[in-house]
């Protein structure tokens, strides 16, 4: 029982790591195309 637990423990922290990092890359890339509209709209501007 013991042992099922621990494994069942170590797949949970899998998912919280990939869930993270999914999270992280999100943000990334909502960051991302926000600089690239705003370099568009300046580009635009002048």
């Amino acid at each position: 029982m013991t042992h099922n637990l621990e494994a069942l423990r170590d797949v949970l922290e899998d998912f919280r790591d990939i869930f993270s990092e999914l999270a992280q890359r999100a943000t990334t890339t909502r960051a991302t195309a926000c600089l690239r509209k705003m370099g568009l709209y300046l580009a635009g501007q002048m």
